[in-house]
């Protein structure tokens, strides 16, 4: 029987992540004895979202965009983030969330959204998929303005454990591209981006509640990763992305541990329709993030 829920207003976030931590029953067993486990049908929706301008302000300076008339790709996803939320910490959802890593990101910009403009939102969870790393599934989001769908959010996570899929084959780490730049980001930073975002989740905040969940340190959130590369890409390459049609993918690698210096690079086509890029680690060996994007 499908699950609709809908958000009047924010869930409380803290509330949400206390029923977090409830322990679930998890679907791997059942997937090793040869049951084929499913993800039941949960949707979320939210209406009439207005942005609010500090907020927004707060989010571009944190990430390094530019102020504009048009909102960052990115910044739909943190409007989402609590309907996200609302999807895999209700009683239906299988998977315990301080398990899920997100693994793969990708945002179709289908038209530019006007900061002034009010959007509707809905989130629904996609079928489980064993892999070689444990359960993935996908959270797909789509933003609407006046009935039209403006732009949509693929979120793959991961939940991992020990299944009997293949095996991938050892990855060989990518060469340099031909821009370069350098970020440094601070202790903090998690603790920064979670207030702006709502993701409290511990891994991201103090170095001891990193360590309680199996971290050396504070890692920094992906989604913070990729709207920095956007922004880099917007401020080196002056692409406008955020007034134009355009998709952006990535893939999360290597966690960054904070505080950290790290190698943002990148190379373009002549046209510059076709970018890619990839964080690395400072010196150019280990993979933080990857990704490309299309202009429509």
């Amino acid at each position: 029987m499908p699950t609709h829920i809908q958000l009047d207003s924010s869930p409380a976030l803290f509330s949400t992540f206390g029923r977090a931590l409830l322990p679930k029953k998890n679907l791997h067993g059942q997937a090793q004895r040869g049951l084929t486990p499913s993800m039941p049908e949960i949707t979320a929706h939210q209406s009439g979202i207005l942005i609010a301008p500090d907020h927004l302000h707060h989010y571009e300076k944190l990430c390094g965009f530019q102020p504009s008339l048009y909102l960052p790709a990115t910044y739909l996803h943190v409007l989402a983030f609590k309907m996200h939320m609302a999807l895999i910490t209700h009683p239906k959802f299988p998977l315990p969330l301080m398990g899920l890593v997100h693994v793969r990101n990708s945002i179709d910009q289908k038209r530019p959204v006007s900061a002034s403009e009010m959007i509707d939102m809905t989130s629904q969870l996609g079928a489980l998929r064993q892999t070689p790393s444990g359960t993935e599934f996908d959270i797909i989001t789509r933003a609407f303005i006046a009935g039209q769908v403006v732009w949509e959010e693929v979120s793959t996570m991961l939940h991992r454990a020990p299944t009997t899929a293949p095996k991938a084959k050892p990855k060989v780490s990518p060469p340099a591209l031909a821009c370069q730049t350098f970020w440094s980001l601070s202790a903090n930073l998690g603790r920064q981006y979670a207030r702006l975002s709502g993701d409290y989740n511990p891994i991201h905040l103090y170095g001891l509640t990193a360590q309680l969940f199996g971290f050396k340190q504070a890692i920094i959130h992906g989604m913070y990763s990729k709207a920095r590369s956007l922004a880099e890409l917007d401020n080196q390459s002056q692409l406008a992305l955020s007034s134009k049609a355009f998709n952006i993918e990535v893939q999360f690698k290597l966690p960054v541990f904070l505080p950290a210096t790290v190698r943002f690079e990148w190379d373009q086509d002549a046209g510059k329709q076709h970018t890619q890029f990839q964080l690395m680690n400072d010196s150019g060996k280990k993979p933080h993030l990857r990704g490309r994007i299309e202009i429509n």
